[in-house]
């Protein structure tokens, strides 16, 4: 049993526990039927959005496959549980193109308690969630529709700092501030060669320009480096209020 209410992992992160609403279709992610599992997950993720367009397909999986992500970093900083996101412990679930992520153990990773310090926790944490499901996943999306993954980590990279602006915005808590930045600035150091060696740059080191939310005072909207290519599935009024690619009047347009 968790310690904490996952509620929030629920609503935001779209965790469930265990599988028990019929109508989603499972997806397990097993060893040696990893990449055939992904690419029949983003066929059907295809068919759902009535879209042929590949690049436009694997974008918006990873979009919406990043919160995943997302709430384990919650977890983890905010109560200590760093969930296993082994993608053996993982089963994604797709209802229309909606998702969820079914974990089959909640009970925290073994190997990161009794490491010495924070420090190292974090750290192998990272690795964890780096190393153990994202470069797998990012790797398995750029090989089956041709998006390069280095746009696939801006993606990944976007729904982190986006995470990391509401932490902040709504932690009342100091010390819990102190921890989300420290753990934030090790992810995103851009000389970093802890994850992803193969770059130059650490691609998680993104730094999104920022404008003013106009519907609330003091918040910041991140713009996306890359478009996630939304519009070319659903149509020209359909860019996103994120979007590099639309003007700042249209931007404003959407937001109000």
């Amino acid at each position: 049993m968790l310690s904490f209410d996952p509620a929030i992992l629920a609503s935001r992160h779209k965790y469930e526990m265990e599988p028990q609403e019929s109508e989603w279709k499972l997806y397990p992610l097993y060893e040696d039927e990893y990449e055939r599992t992904v690419a029949k997950l983003i066929g059907d993720f295809g068919d759902q959005l009535n879209s042929s367009d590949g690049k436009a397909i694997g974008t918006l999986f990873v979009k919406r496959y990043s919160p995943l992500f997302a709430g384990a970093v919650y977890a983890w900083l905010f109560h200590g549980h760093p969930f296993d996101l082994s993608p053996s412990n993982v089963q994604p679930a797709m209802n229309g193109a909606l998702f969820k992520y079914y974990l089959l153990d909640a009970l925290p990773l073994e190997g990161i308690s009794s490491l010495a310090d924070d420090g190292e926790k974090d750290e192998a944490y990272m690795h964890h969630v780096i190393d153990g499901h994202a470069r797998p996943l990012v790797g398995a999306v750029a090989r089956l529709t041709g998006v390069p993954e280095l746009s696939l980590w801006r993606t990944v990279a976007y729904s982190m700092a986006y995470w990391q602006q509401e932490w902040l915005l709504e932690s009342g808590s100091e010390a819990i501030k102190g921890r989300i930045g420290s753990w934030f600035l090790k992810l995103t150091s851009r000389e970093s060669k802890a994850w992803l060696p193969e770059y130059a740059v650490n691609p998680l080191s993104c730094q999104f320009r920022e404008v003013d939310d106009p519907t609330q005072e003091g918040r910041k909207i991140l713009i996306r480096k890359v478009c996630c290519l939304n519009y070319r599935v659903f149509g020209k009024e359909r860019y996103c209020s994120t979007c590099p690619l639309i003007s700042e009047e249209r931007r404003l347009e959407k937001l109000l």
